[in-house]
């Protein structure tokens, strides 16, 4: 593997490290003329210290310009961010961006800004912690009441959901009733009742003897077939095709 390769592989390494990467010592020692592990340690040795004295250097800038070189400008610059830090809460809180409790209202309605800023950065630093605690307690409640709401809720969804089945349930039995409307019950009554009474008139006439038909001829036929038969056959019939639909 060519020394670029291997240097690009260490980097890459290195990279998701952010530290140095065991690949440098190989990528060192392939590169090398003479091949010395010795000399290949020593050299990482160095670079390493490099590092560290970069860092402290890089660690040591960034603090001065983030607290100051004095103590002076420390105790400065510490006091622009606690008073950027209660003006801050202060706008958020009368833009309704920052919620408290009702208990807690007093934290932002008892001083102006004005007069809050004039405290010492330990006064203003435990105001902070305040402000921090009456946030934390309002989240929990509000995750409370949440609960409470959905528990006392919940009855009413599944009562709606209910319904709403009910309904759709309903809408497909119409569509099915519809679908298979039963026919009127003199449709039946005006194809059925005279084909059915005449057979039955057949059947009769040849099971009754002579001396009876003419005992009742002339009277009414259809009184003696309900008089013979229970059930009309045309009636079997409809009450047959009725339980099936």
């Amino acid at each position: 593997m060519p020394a670029e390769q291997m240097a690009t592989q260490a980097f890459t390494a290195q990279t998701e490290l952010g530290w140095v990467s065991r690949y440098w010592r190989k990528a060192i020692l392939f590169s090398s003329p003479t091949r010395d592990e010795d000399a290949t340690e020593t050299h990482l040795r160095r670079v390493i210290k490099q590092l560290h004295s970069f860092s402290l250097a890089a660690w040591a800038c960034r603090n001065r310009i983030l607290h100051g070189n004095t103590v002076e400008a420390k105790k400065e610059s510490r006091s622009a961010l606690i008073q950027a830090k209660v003006s801050e809460a202060y706008t958020l809180y009368f833009e309704n961006k920052l919620r408290v409790l009702s208990r807690d209202v007093t934290l932002f309605s008892r001083k102006t800004l004005e007069d809050r800023l004039k405290g010492d950065d330990d006064t203003l630093f435990c105001w902070l912690r305040a402000v921090e605690v009456a946030l934390a307690v309002f989240e929990k409640q509000q995750a409370k009441a949440e609960m409470s709401a959905a528990a006392f809720f919940q009855p009413f969804r599944d009562l709606g959901k209910r319904k709403l089945a009910a309904q759709q349930l309903m809408r497909l039995v119409e569509q099915q009733t519809e679908a298979h409307t039963v026919p009127e019950i003199s449709q039946f009554t005006e194809e059925y009742i005279e084909p059915h009474s005449q057979r039955e008139t057949e059947h009769l006439s040849a099971d009754v003897s002579v001396a009876t038909q003419d005992q009742y001829k002339g009277g009414n036929k259809r009184w003696q077939v309900s008089k013979v038969l229970r059930t009309p056959y045309w009636l079997e019939f409809l009450i047959v095709w009725s339980q099936m639909h």
